[in-house]
C-alpha cells in the first residue's frame, strides 16, 4: 500500500477554498440485506500491520477527506469540483460499495455522463475503487487509504456487496498467514481483501 501522504494543504485557506460548501445531511439507511455488524465508519481505529503499525486512524472529518482527495487530484493536475465532492460524499455517507444506478439518484443535480467521468478521474487519482465482483454493475467505494480497511459480503443472485470487518486478531491471523503463504511463492503483499459469496436475506 502506498505511504500516506504528509503534506497538507494550509490551514489557513481552508475557509477560502471551501467557501459555498455545506455539509451534506442526507445519509442513505443501509438495507439490511445481511445480517451483519455495520462498516466502521471513517474515524474509527482499523487493524493494519503495514510499515510495522497495528492500528491506524482513518480520516475523521469530512474536510480532512475533502482536503486529501483535493492533494491526489491535483497530484494528477486535476481540480477538485463540486461534482468531485458530492460523488465523495454520497460513498462516504453510504457505508457500502454503491452501483452508478445506486449513485445517480443521490446526485441528482450531476448529469449521468458527469458521475461516470467523475468515477473514472476519483478513481485514476487513487479516491475511489472500482469493485467487479458480484453483478452486472461495477460498485463503487472509497479507496481503503481513505477509509478503513474491510472485506466484503457479495450476494451471487442480486449482486448486493457489504462491507464487514474482522476481529483485530482475526485479521492478524488472516494476514499472517497470507504473508506466510506468499513468502513461500516469493510474492510481497502490500495489501489484501476477503470477498465472500453468497446469498443475501432478500435473496435467500
Amino acid at each position: 500500500m502506498p505511504a500516506w501522504p504528509t503534506r497538507r494543504p494550509d490551514r489557513s485557506h481552508r475557509r477560502a477554498r471551501r467557501h459555498g460548501r455545506g455539509r451534506s445531511s442526507h445519509r442513505p439507511s443501509r438495507p439490511p440485506l445481511w445480517h451483519s455488524r455495520p462498516a466502521t465508519r471513517p474515524g474509527s481505529l482499523v487493524p493494519s500491520r503495514r510499515d510495522g503499525t497495528l492500528w491506524r486512524v482513518s480520516l475523521t472529518d469530512r474536510d480532512d477527506l475533502h482536503d486529501e482527495i483535493l492533494l491526489r487530484l491535483e497530484a494528477k493536475g486535476r481540480r477538485f469540483t463540486s461534482n468531485h465532492r458530492l460523488v465523495i460524499d454520497v460513498l462516504a455517507d453510504a457505508g457500502r460499495p454503491l452501483t452508478i444506478p445506486e449513485i445517480l439518484p443521490r446526485t441528482p443535480q450531476v448529469p449521468q455522463s458527469s458521475v461516470y467521468r467523475t468515477l473514472t478521474v476519483l478513481e485514476e487519482a487513487g479516491a475511489v475503487s472500482r469493485l467487479t465482483m458480484g453483478s452486472n454493475h461495477a460498485h463503487f467505494e472509497l479507496s481503503e487509504q481513505l477509509g478503513h480497511h474491510h472485506h466484503h459480503l457479495v450476494c451471487r443472485a442480486c449482486g448486493s456487496i457489504v462491507d464487514i470487518d474482522l476481529d483485530p486478531e482475526i485479521e492478524q491471523a488472516v494476514e499472517a498467514e497470507l504473508n506466510r503463504s506468499a513468502l513461500i511463492h516469493g510474492l510481497r503483499i502490500d495489501e489484501h481483501s476477503i470477498d465472500a459469496f453468497g446469498y443475501c436475506a432478500h435473496c435467500s
